[in-house]
């Protein structure tokens, strides 16, 4: 059985209900030399467990002796080569003999590429959440104006030139409306979390003029007067 314990790709170790090491494999040999008879908790944490890790390996190793029950904790360790730090998953159990629990049984195996795995699958869901967010941000802006044409609308139904204004105010947000939601509706630059810059001149006085009037709802609710002056 040792032998082939030590032929595993695994760090393996068994340890005393009370916590002290009863026998480590040769790849734990190596790496804490002879260790057995001390307590585990002495030994794991200082000598292969990242410095930032230990707490919660050992928060997590205490419990389990207290209560009996499996567990599973990740940690990084660094390797002994290049200095690099590697993540493991450690599972420990309890063996039971003639119906009582004598000793634990640990593993603890690489999981280098499940990690990047989940961490490439965290990059893309933050990268859809911030898309998002910037994206319903934008969404919001061409309601007030809308808001404020239709109310024009109601109060000056007679007035041509201010029916023709706001008209006018209500077309120009709702084409940004529309290439909005059709961003909104292009999934693939969802999951990507990317927003395509589509460059091209413009007259810096129609981008001023869109945000006065995307902006005016709030200057004229909170009494504010705004002047520009726009060179031609």
């Amino acid at each position: 059985m040792a032998n082939l314990l030590d032929a595993v790709p695994q760090l393996v170790w068994t340890a005393s209900v009370d916590g002290r090491f009863l026998y480590c494999n040769s790849d734990v040999r190596r790496r804490l030399g002879s260790c057995e008879g001390h307590a585990v908790e002495y030994i794991i944490p200082q000598r292969l467990v990242h410095r930032e890790d230990r707490q919660r390996w050992l928060g997590m190793w205490r419990r389990a002796l207290q209560s009996g029950y499996p567990y599973e904790v990740e940690y990084r360790v660094r390797s002994e080569t290049d200095g690099v730090a590697h993540w493991y998953l450690e599972r420990g159990t309890q063996l039971e003999r003639s119906g009582t629990s004598d000793r634990w049984f640990v593993t603890a195996t690489r999981i280098d590429e499940q990690k990047r795995r989940e961490e490439e699958l965290l990059a893309v869901l933050l990268g859809k959440e911030r898309f998002l967010v910037a994206l319903l941000h934008e969404l919001r802006n061409p309601l007030a104006p809308i808001a404020n044409a239709t109310e024009i609308l109601a109060r000056c139904s007679r007035d041509p030139r201010a029916v023709n204004a706001a008209r006018g105010v209500i077309e120009r947000q709702l084409k940004q409306l529309t290439r909005l939601v059709n961003d909104l509706l292009d999934i693939s630059r969802v999951a990507r979390g990317k927003v395509d810059l589509q460059r091209a001149p413009v007259d810096l006085r129609e981008v001023i003029a869109t945000a006065i009037e995307t902006a005016r709802p709030v200057v004229e609710r909170r009494r504010h007067r705004l002047l520009t002056h726009v060179p031609s």
